[in-house]
């Protein structure tokens, strides 16, 4: 019960659901500049880098632990956008190229972040970008279930030929 602790899986598997760390209203209150609000992203800083998810408005009130960064995006740049551009491989590049530590990698700090350069086009631009990316991602979802679906009939079927091949004849 409480304020919930977000954590680093709720940015790796991109879900702000079942929590599992708790803090009282006057821990909140100390934490506050830790808070997560709905549209802001969260993106896991240690270990597994890089990793986002954007706060959904109906996350439940809470702040993010220590392994995570949070981001709140200003009102010239769209959430889904630059979530889109932190998930690419040239913000992760960028990422890498300062992470620190030997074991476990660590994003160096904030202030690395704040230099890397995010090209911005438009609002409305980056709005019709998103849509663009967003039907590429689900075509590409739907030619990989054709695929599945494609392999899981062909394994099907060798199945079925070689058993029906090495099966012995019944004798009439």
């Amino acid at each position: 019960q409480g304020f919930a602790v977000y954590e680093q899986r709720h940015a790796i598997k991109n879900d702000c659901k079942n929590f599992r760390y708790f803090i009282t209203e006057k821990k909140y209150s100390e934490m506050k500049r830790f808070s997560v609000n709905p549209r802001d992203i969260i993106m896991s800083c240690s270990g597994t880098i890089g990793k986002t998810t954007i706060v959904p408005d109906s996350a439940p009130e809470g702040i993010i632990n220590q392994a995570l960064l949070k981001i709140t995006p200003s009102a010239k740049i769209d959430a889904n956008y630059l979530k889109r551009y932190m998930d690419s491989e040239l913000f992760i590049e960028q990422v890498m190229a300062t992470a620190g530590g030997a074991a476990i990698r660590n994003v160096a700090s904030v202030k690395t972040l704040e230099n890397i350069d995010i090209q911005l086009p438009s609002m409305q631009e980056q709005k019709r970008i998103i849509v663009k990316i967003d039907e590429v991602f689900k075509e590409i979802e739907s030619i990989q279930f054709s695929t599945a679906d494609c392999k899981d009939n062909y394994e099907s079927l060798k199945s079925t030929l070689l058993r029906q091949e090495l099966t012995p004849e019944k004798a009439a």
